[in-house]
């Protein structure tokens, strides 16, 4: 197993979240594991945790991509340019729902058991998930690790403006929580007096992360 990456200095939230990782991987074997990136803000946490706390293996995992309609063109161009620049490759599954991309990842690599997710506390479904946890009834069975269960919107972003860690564009010109272009919509609270954006990191209050989803974010484009 190799030693955690930039452990000196690193913030406890950050340090658990390796610890974790590389607990999780020494356990089960690199070719059990995969992550679930959608190229949203806390999946990308998550690659670049995977890439720092196991500089040697984290290309031996599985990554994997699970199709959403109506999906960000900038969002599959970056999950393009990180498969690319990080030497992943990334598997993409176009069935109808999750459940039955799930069910097609573990059929074409059945020695899979765990699968990386950037849940957090604040998601919708995150408040009641344990650090690992098996899917839900109706779903196939795998491990759900959630490395950054306890992290605050805030300590996601602090993680990702580090050096060298790239993420979306999108979450420069004022998204805040990615879905698809049919219910995703500029974050109101970072409108500035002259109509442009700030960045999702200058988002004050991040019980508003979702304010450019679903009805919030029709009432704000009215």
């Amino acid at each position: 197993m190799s030693a955690p990456a930039r452990a000196e200095g690193q913030p406890a939230w950050a340090a658990q979240a390796v610890s974790m990782i590389q607990r999780t991987v020494a356990l089960m074997g690199p070719d059990a594991c995969c992550l679930s990136f959608n190229g949203g803000k806390d999946s990308t946490v998550i690659l670049h945790l995977l890439r720092e706390a196991l500089p040697d293996t984290y290309t031996q995992l599985t990554y994997c991509y699970f199709n959403q309609e109506n999906e960000f063109p900038e969002v599959f161009r970056f999950i393009d340019e990180a498969a690319a620049l990080h030497g992943i490759g990334m598997q993409r599954f176009e069935q109808a729902t999750f459940t039955e991309c799930l069910a097609a990842l573990l059929e074409q690599t059945p020695s899979l058991k765990c699968i990386f997710v950037g849940t957090r506390r604040g998601d919708p479904h995150g408040a009641k998930l344990a650090a690992l946890q098996l899917t839900d009834v109706g779903w196939p069975n795998i491990i759900r690790v959630h490395p950054i269960l306890d992290w605050t919107y805030h300590n996601v972003w602090e993680y990702l403006r580090g050096e060298g860690r790239q993420y979306c564009q999108l979450y420069d010109e004022g998204y805040t929580s990615l879905g698809s272009t049919h219910n995703t919509q500029l974050n109101p609270q970072l409108r500035n007096v002259d109509g442009t954006y700030r960045p999702a990191y200058m988002l004050a209050d991040e019980a508003l992360e979702r304010d450019g989803r679903g009805a919030k974010a029709a009432a704000a484009s009215s």
